[in-house]
């Protein structure tokens, strides 16, 4: 009786997602940096899961130099950016419905999402500086996401006054939105 049940459920779920023209559910991943190498640009190695880092961000990674302060939450590596006061992502192949890093930085550091039209979705912070032992008490590794609709990139901003190397970023997470189809 129970794989009948069983049999049942999905028949109904397939038949609800033919019915609602759903191909395809939302997936998520997350992006650890680690198969990269220490001092390597972080650019369009990830875009068969959707995401094109822009060579905006590179790799320090604990073995080669990475300030302890600066701790990754997994692994040896995390992106940091290199070329300004922000780090910019974009989503390929399909929008994002959320997008998440942790973040520790010399200052607040600001994540935005932003659509298509380069319209702002959704924006949140850090609330000032969270390396370890930082004067604000903020604890290394600030959860930082947006959940929102239609993300076609995001960008990671030091406050004014920091450039470049003034943040890092680990376990870059994002969920792309579900693709649908016209019904029969």
């Amino acid at each position: 009786m129970t794989s009948t049940f069983k049999n049942l459920a999905i028949a109904a779920v397939g038949t609800i997602m033919l019915t609602l023209g759903i191909s395809k559910l939302a997936e998520a991943a997350v992006i650890t940096f680690d198969s990269l190498s220490p001092g390597e640009i972080v650019d369009n190695q990830f875009l068969d899961l959707g995401v094109d880092f822009n060579g905006t961000s590179a790799i320090l990674s604990l073995e080669t130099g990475l300030d302890p302060t600066y701790p990754p939450v997994s692994g040896n590596n995390v992106a940091y950016n290199y070329v300004s006061n922000a780090l910019s992502v974009n989503a390929v192949g399909s929008t994002w419905d959320s997008v998440g890093a942790y973040i520790t930085g010399i200052g607040q550091i600001t994540l935005t999402a932003y659509d298509a039209d380069n319209r702002v979705l959704g924006t949140t912070s850090t609330s000032g500086s969270n390396y370890l032992n930082a004067d604000t008490g903020l604890s290394p590794n600030i959860f930082l996401k947006v959940a929102t609709s239609n993300i076609a990139y995001v960008k990671f901003m030091a406050e004014p006054g920091f450039g470049a190397n003034s943040f890092t970023l680990d376990n870059f997470s994002f969920e792309t939105s579900p693709v649908s189809c016209p019904a029969p």
